[in-house]
């Protein structure tokens, strides 16, 4: 168990040694489709891929049913979708989505 809880920290302390933290947000109008994607560069690449988290910032008009998510992380960007869960294609509704990323 000491081993075991020494190793867990000595992970831990790798990952505060050199944290990146990086974080955005994403306007948009939807204008009759259901899907929207789009590519989002990082201000400076990391040294891997980072975990991406994406969240709605503002609840949308029209429809309850939007929802984002962020894929095809790289180094350099990822992608960040914004999808009508409902199937729904409104027109004239905006949504934001904030999203940050963490790495080294």
């Amino acid at each position: 168990d000491a081993q075991e809880s020494r190793g867990l920290g000595d992970v831990y302390k790798r990952q505060l040694l050199s944290p990146r933290i990086e974080t955005g947000s994403k306007s948009i109008q939807f204008g009759g489709s259901a899907v929207y994607a789009y590519t989002i560069p990082f201000d400076r690449q990391f040294s891997s891929p980072p975990v991406v988290v994406a969240s709605m910032a503002t609840a949308a008009g029209g429809t309850a049913q939007i929802d984002v998510k962020a894929y095809n992380v790289t180094a350099q960007n990822f992608s960040l979708a914004f999808i009508t869960n409902d199937g729904s294609k409104p027109n004239g509704v905006p949504a934001v989505a904030n999203w940050i990323a963490v790495g080294v």
